[in-house]
């Protein structure tokens, strides 16, 4: 993998796993896929999900909402190099190509849509879907720039990690405890 592309995807990777964390899921690992590092995912249990979406609100969705803009969100702070934000590329339709950007666009818009039919009715309307997803991103970004150190810790570990992937157990001991 190239070194550049490996930290831009271990800081991206790390701020899915940083707000998940905080957001109280539990992860079980964090993957490179590819050749180029161009992509990776960070895996959450099931169960965490469920436990978390029976309470019968909409945090839950909210929750997992936060978890999926914080990478690129962790790129755009943290990264030194700008990101759109997945709010502008929804209010304009405009991303930068990479397919990072597309899948987690296309993830976290399908979850915008589900989170306004269920809060307020109203799928079809792309100012409810962007006020959730600012929402999501207001979040994300709080619980990054409270974890900061916490958050380039675990991306520097990711990126010395030679085999494309880290357990859960090492990521929650490296992140310890969140604010």
């Amino acid at each position: 993998m190239p070194k550049a592309a490996t930290r831009y995807l271990a800081l991206h990777e790390a701020g899915h796993a940083i707000v998940g964390l905080r957001l109280k899921l539990t992860i079980e690992r964090i993957l490179f896929h590819g050749s180029s590092g161009e992509t990776g995912e960070t895996c959450f249990s099931a169960s965490s999900w469920r436990q978390r979406a029976a309470t019968g609100d909409h945090e839950p969705a909210r929750a997992e909402l936060a978890v999926d803009v914080a990478g690129l969100l962790a790129e755009d702070l943290f990264g030194g190099r700008e990101v759109r934000r997945l709010s502008a590329v929804l209010v304009d339709g405009i991303h930068n190509g990479s397919q990072v950007e597309a899948c987690d666009f296309r993830a976290a818009e399908d979850k915008a849509e589900n989170l306004a039919t269920f809060a307020h009715g109203k799928p079809e309307n792309r100012d409810v879907k962007l006020t959730e997803l600012r929402r999501a991103e207001a979040l994300a970004e709080q619980i990054l720039r409270a974890n900061e150190d916490v958050l380039r810790n675990l991306a520097e570990a990711l990126f010395q990690q030679s085999d494309g992937q880290m357990r859960g157990d090492r990521v929650r001991a490296i992140a310890g405890e969140l604010t």
